[in-house]
């Protein structure tokens, strides 16, 4: 069954291009082909590959690559190259010489996972509003990739001020100070303007006003846990 939240482009009408339009569609990815594509096609996709192998597709690969509103992951299947796969500023690159079977598998769990980045954003968004922090606030954008980050990967928990706060100052090109700041501020609000019940809800018992630490992470394992449960 095809997976219409599964979306990939094939930046070309090749016989490769096809071919793997093909092998993805037995692995109920949506895909479709196009020699050449505007951006409101591509934001309607989650993936897309662009065949370099068929002709030069510089210039559009340069476009996609340099638009940071086009939020989709790229590949881009070049002629055989000394390195099978190699990333370049978030391209990967995939030479034409693997199988038609690992390309098309590795296109495949590159989508999986970014559908699942997605889908916990959705649900630590929907948590955080639930408990009150206002989305006008810079802290509440920090919370939902905080809670995000720690919910994919649990260690980001245990020293937040050496490993999640900078991550997260370095996408948004701030100080570690103003994300630790903001952040804070955000929970405060929650807790000022949210019945005391619902806090205690979230802790599964009576608590004050909750550390950051303290907040995003019983936030993300409650997300983690539904998700595998």
């Amino acid at each position: 069954m095809i997976n219409f939240n599964n979306k990939v482009l094939i930046g070309s009408q090749s016989t490769m291009g096809t071919k793997i339009a093909n092998e993805l569609s037995k692995f109920g990815i949506y895909t479709s082909t196009r020699q050449s594509f505007s951006e409101e096609t591509l934001r309607k996709h989650n993936a897309v590959l662009i065949d370099n192998t068929a002709e030069d597709m510089d210039e559009i690969i340069e476009t996609v690559v340099s638009n940071p509103t086009l939020n989709v992951r790229t590949f881009v299947l070049t002629k055989e190259t000394e390195q099978s796969i190699y990333d370049k500023n978030g391209v990967l690159f995939i030479s034409e010489s693997l199988e038609t079977e690992s390309i098309c598998e590795l296109i495949r769990h590159c989508v999986e996972e970014v559908n699942t980045h997605k889908r916990l954003e959705i649900a630590a968004s929907k948590m955080l509003l639930y408990y009150g922090v206002q989305p006008n606030l810079k802290g509440y954008r920090y919370l939902v990739e905080s809670v995000t980050m720690v919910a994919e990967n649990p260690d980001f928990a245990f020293d937040i001020n050496k490993m999640l706060y900078p991550a997260i100052a370095e996408i948004h090109g701030v100080k570690i100070a103003s994300v630790e700041r903001a952040i804070r501020t955000a929970i405060e609000a929650a807790y000022a303007r949210t019945k005391a019940e619902k806090f205690e809800e979230l802790f599964n018992y009576s608590t004050t006003k909750p550390w950051n630490s303290e907040f995003i992470a019983v936030v993300a394992e409650k997300i983690r846990i539904g998700f595998v449960s």
